[in-house]
């Protein structure tokens, strides 16, 4: 007589567990999740591991689904779950998972659905805060893409993710935020927000006000319109900096979508320019994870306490950049291959 064998392997010793649970190729991070979900003694389990495939989570929300996404690398993402909002929903009322593949594009069902609740908005904080007490890493990135112009406050109220802004708010966000929709007064992100390293605009949204006002490092704003912000205030911005004592600042990204006139260096001779020495500073920055801009083609200014600073118009995409560099002597840039020259 047979009996079916069933390996031991929550009686395995630690070092023993620990490396088929974390390194042996066998688990990745989703099947981790699940496995944390069939107990309070697999979830101690997974919670102990130092994973070291997974270093921080993205977020999207747009019209009609909410992802958290799962960031291995600067360039890469594991996958991603997906909850379907509004009528999408009530038809499909489960987190969907996304494998980063090439060649297979599909989504496929998650396993954890214990995450899941009656709704996909506080699906998604569910599934959020439990990914935070089972493998707490930073949120990296959050990218609002919301279809509708002037009724951010509205569309946010009305998809109920109210939950989830709160969580955000007192989430420290580690490089960035993209906002593909309009910022109107009210907006819930306004007034209490941990601003991350980088804003970003697109689609035109952004205004002069909001550029001289918002305190982040890095501010980014694509697609203006000229109504909106024009190279004067770029020019603006660059002498507000040079004559305050900001030792914080680091980039100002400007373009437009319409033909501007090249960078009026007449507007700057008071900054005495100097053309670019490599023996000064380095010369290639990094905007994203895969754009880059070559500065060499710049004009260098230094302010009265030493910090050297950059303005230059790309040669692609003819954006104009003010770039303060806070190390010089940093003059070494990797190259990963997956570079786009902006």
């Amino acid at each position: 007589m047979s009996t079916e064998f069933q390996f031991p392997l929550l009686k395995l010793p630690w070092v023993c567990l620990e490396h088929f649970l974390n390194t042996s190729g066998v688990f990745n991070v989703f099947d981790l999740i699940t496995f944390s979900l069939i107990s309070k003694r697999c979830y101690r389990i997974v919670k102990l591991l130092k994973h070291r495939e997974l270093k921080a989570y993205d977020f999207k929300i747009d019209d009609s689904s909410i992802e958290i996404r799962f960031v291995r690398s600067e360039l890469k993402i594991i996958g991603k779950w997906k909850l379907d909002l509004g009528e999408e929903w009530k038809t499909n009322p489960f987190m969907e998972l996304f494998y980063i593949n090439p060649e297979d594009k599909n989504w496929v069902p998650s396993r954890a659905l214990q995450l899941l609740t009656n709704d996909p908005e506080s699906s998604v904080v569910n599934a959020f805060q439990y990914l935070m007490a089972l493998f707490s890493r930073p949120v990296e990135q959050i990218f609002l893409e919301l279809d509708e112009f002037n009724q951010s406050e509205r569309i946010f109220r009305s998809l109920g993710i109210d939950q989830l802004i709160r969580i955000m708010k007192t989430t420290n966000i580690k490089r960035e935020i993209n906002f593909y929709v309009d910022l109107e007064p009210g907006f819930p992100y306004e007034n209490d927000l941990i601003l991350p390293p980088k804003i970003s605009f697109a689609y035109g949204q952004a205004t002069r006000e909001m550029i001289f006002e918002l305190k982040s490092p890095i501010l980014i704003a694509s697609n203006c319109t000229i109504s909106e912000i024009t190279p004067n205030d770029f020019i603006d911005f660059v002498m507000r900096w040079y004559n305050s004592n900001d030792i914080s600042f680091q980039m100002l990204l400007l373009d437009w979508d319409e033909r501007i006139n090249e960078l009026n260096l007449d507007a700057v001779r008071s900054l005495y320019c100097h053309e670019y020495d490599k023996n000064r500073r380095g010369r290639y920055i990094r905007v994203t994870r895969n754009q880059v801009i070559d500065t060499s083609i710049g004009w260098d200014f230094q302010r009265s306490d030493g910090l050297w600073a950059t303005i230059l118009r790309t040669v692609q995409t003819k954006s104009f950049v003010f770039y303060v560099w806070h190390d010089c002597s940093s003059r070494d840039f990797v190259f990963n291959g997956y570079e786009v020259f902006i």
